[in-house]
């Protein structure tokens, strides 16, 4: 224990894994704030068209996908390679799209903008739950919310797959300290 922790004892920091209603409200202050910078970044992205490269042979050219969800298009999904690519959950979420919004391009558009939104704000809260911290958590989460590197994986329909990618990525990320506290492992030395 070093010197300055005896004189002083251990400092207790608000923001650090606290259970009060003050934290709370900011992180879901955090959360909002995530989820508007990746609106204000990619919101625009409503009102384009589907992009010509893979859009087309993901989603309008796909009978299977432009019919909706069924239960037959789900089996499918999970059956069959379509355009070299065997992705079933990318292809059920777009069914699931031209089922609530046809084939107009904002709704498929603004699945993607939701996920990344998602994929932010779940960031954010399994930095802020595994290191405890609030602003770095937070600064982090901000950098890959809006990053330039994002802007393919949001704006193009067919690049879902990367939105969806980052999505579980993060909810694993999140599990991660339920997991090592069931194991009775401690975080350090990750």
């Amino acid at each position: 224990m070093g010197w300055r922790r005896k004189i002083l004892g251990p400092r207790a920091n608000p923001l650090r894994r606290s259970a009060a209603p003050d934290s709370r409200v900011i992180t879901g202050i955090a959360s909002v704030f995530l989820i508007v910078i990746v609106w204000i970044a990619f919101g625009h992205a409503v009102t384009h068209e589907f992009v010509g490269y893979d859009d087309y042979s993901y989603v309008l050219q796909n009978p299977r996908v432009a019919n909706g969800l069924t239960l037959d298009g789900i089996q499918w999904a999970f059956t069959h390679v379509y355009a070299t690519n065997w992705h079933p959950v990318t292809t059920i979420s777009h069914m699931l799209d031209c089922q609530l919004y046809g084939l107009q391009p904002w709704g498929h558009h603004l699945t993607n903008i939701l996920l990344q939104a998602a994929a932010a704000v779940l960031l954010f809260l399994a930095l802020r739950n595994l290191t405890g911290d609030l602003w770095p958590s937070l600064f982090v989460a901000a950098i890959f919310a809006v990053h330039p590197l994002r802007v393919e994986s949001v704006a193009w329909v067919s690049e879902r797959k990367d939105v969806f990618s980052d999505v579980f990525f993060m909810l694993t990320l999140g599990l991660m300290r339920v997991t090592r506290a069931a194991m009775r492992l401690p975080l350090s030395g990750m």
